[in-house]
């Protein structure tokens, strides 16, 4: 049978082009003095959304607008806290929530150099009025107890995409589905904690009724399918340099012909046999990019010798050795 390397040719071959041009820029607001840029942290994925939905939020950091380095804030304030309020401030940055439906001016105050420097910029909330998700990959199976992520869009009754973390108007039917994660902070994304029950679930919205079903498979009806990327003209990585960190083996998780979509954080295991020599972890190094979900073993050189990784998905009574030079 074909591998999924053979299959997705031209999909891997995106891969590096992703890596070449990079995979877009975070939302930025200008300050109304030009002095500073209020930068939406991991905001790469939320197709430009500046306004936050209420209920939410957003992880800002302060860069000079010329150098375009972090300025290290001393202090940060709203002009109507009970619209949008600063939860949190740190020297390198600042939390805002979205608590009411207005617009409102955020100010950021920074020592430069001796010299006390601050700009401000405007920042609207608005209401959820829908609500849409979207698989991260093409055949939409995740495996049991361990962790589901989907696409997650916000809009206002304008049809304006709105931003935040936080808010997920919605729920899992049937329950033992599993549990929406409601403390994780990535913009753009639902993370659901798997059930341990296999079958067709669906996440309902509150709002309007709309739902998004997956489907979860039992990690023993899994298979592992190894293959490589070929990087450096090998088609596995043999060595890794000490303080390096490296992925040195790709595969896919499998049911059939269907893809496994991740992170598969409660099936797979990844240990290090040689601790003193490197360190060894699970990783979907590109997740954020393609449909295609590649799993990854990345090993990190502690000091010379011989490094020995042991992959396995114990339910699905796999085990596979890696070995890896640490030069």
């Amino acid at each position: 049978m074909q591998t999924r390397i053979g299959k997705y040719a031209s999909k891997l071959s995106a891969i590096l082009i992703v890596l070449l041009m990079g995979v877009g820029c975070d939302v930025e607001a200008e300050g109304e003095e030009g002095n500073f840029t209020f930068r939406y942290v991991d905001s790469k994925f939320t197709a430009g959304a500046s306004d936050l939905a209420v209920g939410t939020q957003v992880r800002i950091e302060v860069v000079d607008a010329d150098t375009e380095e972090i300025v290290e804030l001393t202090e940060v304030f709203s002009e109507a806290p009970d619209v949008i309020e600063v939860v949190e401030h740190s020297v390198d940055g600042f939390v805002v929530k979205a608590l009411a439906e207005e617009t409102t001016r955020i100010t950021a105050e920074a020592t430069i150099d001796g010299e006390k420097i601050s700009d401000s910029t405007q920042f609207r909330a608005a209401e959820v009025a829908t609500v849409g998700l979207e698989g991260l990959c093409s055949d939409g199976l995740f495996a049991t107890d361990s962790e589901a992520r989907m696409r997650y869009r916000m809009y206002d009754a304008g049809e304006t995409r709105l931003t935040g973390y936080g808010y997920y108007p919605l729920s899992i039917e049937p329950q033992q589905g599993g549990a929406i994660d409601e403390e994780h902070g990535r913009l753009a994304h639902l993370v659901i904690e798997t059930g341990s029950e296999p079958g067709v679930y669906e996440v309902v919205s509150e709002i309007d009724g709309e739902s998004s079903s997956f489907e979860l498979v039992d990690a023993a009806d899994i298979e592992v399918d190894i293959a490589d990327i070929e990087r450096d003209g090998e088609s596995v990585v043999t060595t890794v340099d000490v303080e390096e960190q490296r992925v040195v083996s790709t595969f896919f998780l499998e049911v059939g012909e269907e893809q496994v979509c991740g992170p598969a954080t409660g099936i797979v295991e990844v240990n290090s046999e040689t601790p003193e020599v490197c360190e060894a972890k699970y990783t979907m190094p590109f997740r954020e990019m393609l449909p295609l979900e590649i799993h990854a073993v990345e090993v990190t050189g502690i000091e010379s010798g011989d490094c020995e990784v042991t992959l396995a998905l114990p339910d699905a009574e796999f085990e596979s050795t890696i070995d890896v030079a640490i030069r």
